[in-house]
């Protein structure tokens, strides 16, 4: 194989079996249909020993589980691709780079497949990631994949494929699709990164970041139209939280930052302080004990000294 192209996927609605192996809980079963629609629209019904039912349509994010029997409802950003596409995106990254191996072609329901592997060594383990592809419709997709820990498997699933690049009705993806239940307006659904470099494509403002300071959580929340942008810092065994948005603030400064003015506020265990940079709302929040860590993240974001008002 020379190289894996990843194909514009439409729309799809496959079904998985995924089964997971451990000592200590033995084997776990679980039956997902999963439905795509190209760019807005995702549906994920989950059976284990309860039903949950998943839907993102646009901004908005359905959330029904047979347990509860409610539906939350959350503002939330457009999905990304199915979990098959992103399968297919590791693949083509990874036979792009030569790392991994190939197994050669199997048969079944008379569908050819390629068989690769992905192997990693990591605190003595060895790794490896299955994968059997085949073209459907003009799409590139898996049909199996399996994960090993040391040559046992720990974890394999199927796909089992019913719609590619078809047509799919999209009432699936309306509320009125879901059980006739109690709703919740459940607030919003926060986006989830590794790295800060991931979180442009959803912001409408250039971040603006201490440079000594490393992030253990980052987060975008909707709406889209207004973005905010949350950052964990762990100081001195203590949380940091910093937020970022675009937006104003009705305060009285008692504070400067330089020539910024900025609002101080303490409280017998809390500390936060707030002020505005470049039409950027940046607030620093944390425990009282963190007060000289929030001051020098505060400094090192606006490169200047920060002073109280009347010393």
């Amino acid at each position: 194989m020379d190289r894996v192209e990843v194909n514009k996927l439409k729309s799809i609605k496959y079904h998985v079996l995924t089964e997971s192996f451990s000592e200590s809980q033995g084997k776990f079963v679980k039956h997902q249909d999963v439905y795509f629609v190209y760019p807005y629209k995702l549906r994920i019904d989950t059976f284990t020993d309860i039903k949950t039912i998943e839907i993102y349509n646009d901004e908005k994010h359905y959330y029904y589980d047979d347990n509860t029997n409610k539906i939350r409802v959350k503002q939330a950003f457009p999905p990304d691709e199915p979990y098959v596409i992103e399968i297919i995106k590791k693949v083509s990254e990874v036979v792009d780079s030569g790392r991994y191996e190939f197994f050669g072609y199997e048969e079944k329901n008379n569908l050819k497949m390629e068989v690769l592997g992905i192997k990693n060594n990591i605190d003595q383990n060895s790794y490896m990631h299955k994968i059997w592809i085949t073209e459907i419709n003009g799409i590139l997709l898996p049909i199996k994949e399996e994960y090993f820990i040391n040559g046992q498997v720990v974890e394999k699933s199927e796909f089992t494929y019913e719609i590619v690049n078809d047509s799919i009705d999209k009432d699936v993806f309306e509320l009125s699709s879901l059980p006739n239940v109690e709703v919740i307006d459940d607030g919003y659904l926060a986006k989830h990164f590794d790295l800060i470099e991931e979180t442009k494509k959803y912001l409408n403002f250039q971040a603006k970041l201490p440079i000594s300071f490393k992030p253990m959580y980052i987060s975008v929340s909707p709406p889209s139209s207004n973005p905010s942008l949350t950052l964990v810092y762990i100081v001195n065994n203590k949380r940091i939280i910093l937020s970022e948005w675009v937006g104003k603030m009705d305060y009285k400064p008692n504070a400067k930052l330089g020539n910024i003015n900025a609002y101080l506020l303490k409280t017998d265990n809390n500390v936060s302080l707030k002020w505005i940079q470049d039409n950027i709302v940046i607030e620093i929040y944390g425990e009282l004990q963190s007060f000289n860590d929030i001051i020098m993240i505060a400094e090192e974001i606006t490169h200047s000294k920060f002073t109280i008002q009347g010393e």
